[in-house]
């Protein structure tokens, strides 16, 4: 292993001046690059295999330029983990599945959402910096996650003292089991189109309810938290709520259940999915309207305040008892901070049509 950790970069050629302020930005912080440039001695392979991560820059470029491609194929081979730069928005990219079989979701930098340089440089070494021993900025590995750790016992302080119920002290949100419920979904057609959107799993054998996909196509990619990807099948859909369920090939899996009671105005609610297509998210608000008949498509929602996006679509809407009482269905577009979700009777339906079990409690 190299005395140094540093990170491995993988870009194509054209797209090495809209990197290259950044990599040295990042070498200031006290986070050192190496490229193919380096390798002239060693090899890429070795390179690759003694970084700490690989920082593959994702952009219209990159399946044009097989150099980049080559190196890409042996980090694959190398396991590394890799951190995807995208200097462009995905859906605006026709990047293979077998891309997104490589990153596992704990970091992304989409710089092409940020207008300045110094934005893009901060949130780069936020997500890059954790998977290095040491850094400049950081300080020892020790220091930095005690700091976390700190830091975590306080927000999951304020949390349980926020959320628990005098009659009943052990009730509080279960984050991990949610988080380990969740997953991206990804579906592709014929043409090499891909759309990205949340889904979350039902009961253990592998059964989950996630939105329609625009594509024609049965087949989806399942990709949990830890990275793990593994194939689905679409089992049904109810066409006119936008739902639908699939079969991934997995037992064992965390769950979540259902909460077919009626709920008020001002409950709390946690939406949990991958806001940016690639990091999981857990956000908090509030129920704002338990009532909506949309006039695009003449079906009922119910309106809640956690910030969501389009790739959050899909993914459950969660009462602090960690139960789903909707799914994440479309944003409103005459309100700021407003989101539409799908209540979980017309989960219910769909899953009672095909008999499959789920859990109520």
């Amino acid at each position: 292993m190299a005395d140094n950790p540093y990170i491995y970069s993988i870009y194509a050629k054209e797209d090495f001046p809209k990197i290259d302020n950044i990599l040295l930005g990042l070498y200031k912080k006290g986070i050192a690059s190496k490229s193919l440039e380096d390798a002239t001695s060693v090899g890429p392979e070795k390179l690759i295999a003694e970084s700490k991560l690989v920082l593959l820059v994702i952009s219209e470029n990159l399946y044009g330029d097989e150099v980049a491609l080559k190196q890409l194929s042996l980090a694959e081979k190398a396991d590394s983990h890799i951190v995807p730069y995208f200097l462009e928005n995905a859906d605006n990219l026709s990047l293979p599945l077998t891309l997104w079989r490589q990153i596992d979701g704990s970091a992304s930098i989409p710089a092409y959402t940020y207008s300045a340089e110094k934005d893009i440089l901060e949130r780069a070494f936020s997500e890059i910096s954790p998977f290095l021993e040491n850094t400049a900025k950081s300080g020892k590995r020790a220091g930095r996650f005690f700091f976390l750790g700190a830091l975590a016992i306080i927000c999951f302080t304020i949390i349980a003292v926020r959320f628990f119920k005098p009659k009943n002290e052990d009730l509080t949100l279960d984050v991990k089991r949610i988080q380990d419920s969740v997953v991206s979904v990804y579906t592709v057609d014929e043409s090499g189109e891909l759309f990205m959107n949340t889904g979350f799993f039902v009961n253990s054998t592998g059964y989950l309810l996630t939105c329609i996909s625009p594509l024609d196509t049965d087949e989806a990619l399942i990709k949990f938290p830890d990275g793990s990807i593994v194939d689905a099948t679409l089992v049904d859909k109810d066409t006119k709520q936008g739902i639908a369920l699939y079969l991934a090939e997995v037992e064992g899996c965390q769950y979540l259940p259902l909460e077919l009671s009626e709920f008020s105005v001002g409950d709390e609610i946690f939406a949990a999915g991958y806001p940016d297509s690639v990091s999981y998210t857990l956000t908090n608000g509030i129920v704002s309207n338990t009532k909506h008949i949309d006039e695009e498509d003449n079906t009922a929602y119910f309106f809640f305040t956690a910030a969501s996006s389009e790739y959050s679509f899909g993914g459950p809407v969660i009462t602090k008892e960690g139960k789903v009482i909707g799914m994440v269905s479309k944003k409103y577009q005459e309100a700021e901070n407003v989101n539409l979700a799908k209540r979980s009777y017309y989960l219910k339906k769909l899953l009672d049509a095909n008999k499959v079990s789920y859990s109520k409690r």
